[in-house]
């Protein structure tokens, strides 16, 4: 159990798929459809698991270690859209398609439980860093880096721990 200081980053949910098998993930909106006999991997405790399951409850997920074992398995890979532009961005061309789902997590920092203070300088220096515009100075390289947008969703706060 730990306290947090954020979200400061919020993204919503999705499959990473070689290239040649988008078709067989996607709906007529292009967002993930029916996975069918496709064989999806989540890394064991990501919580988007339960998110791409409650959305798919038919979808075969294999759960493993890592994601650098993910890559190397299956078909596509469940987690958020983070995560999922990060690994294409490794992994190249056999990896090309990024398909939104629906769902959302956010990122936090965490501290020790009991550190409140710790979390909630944390969350004032994230604070300062959307006034002074390093947040902004830093979302940008992350989206020139990744192709992912990232918007700022309110002022960072300090949530004091996860066992409330």
């Amino acid at each position: 159990i730990v306290d947090f200081a954020g979200p400061y980053l919020t993204t919503s949910v999705g499959l990473l798929v070689r290239s040649d098998e988008r078709g067989r993930f996607t709906n007529d909106a292009g967002s993930v459809g029916d996975v069918g006999d496709g064989t999806v991997c989540a890394v064991k405790g990501d919580e988007t698991v339960g998110i791409f399951r409650g959305n798919h409850p038919q979808a075969r997920i294999q759960e493993r270690s890592s994601y650098a074992q993910c890559v190397t398995a299956v078909h596509a890979i469940a987690s958020d859209m983070a995560v999922l532009s990060g690994l294409q961005a490794a992994n190249g061309p056999q990896y090309m398609d990024v398909i939104a789902d629906k769902g959302e997590v956010g990122y936090g920092i965490a501290v020790s439980q009991g550190t409140s203070q710790l979390a909630q300088k944390i969350a004032e220096a994230l604070e300062d860093m959307v006034e002074d515009g390093s947040w902004t100075a830093a979302k940008d390289t992350f989206t020139s880096q990744t192709k992912l947008t990232v918007s700022l969703n309110g002022d960072p706060k300090a949530i004091v721990s996860d066992a409330e």
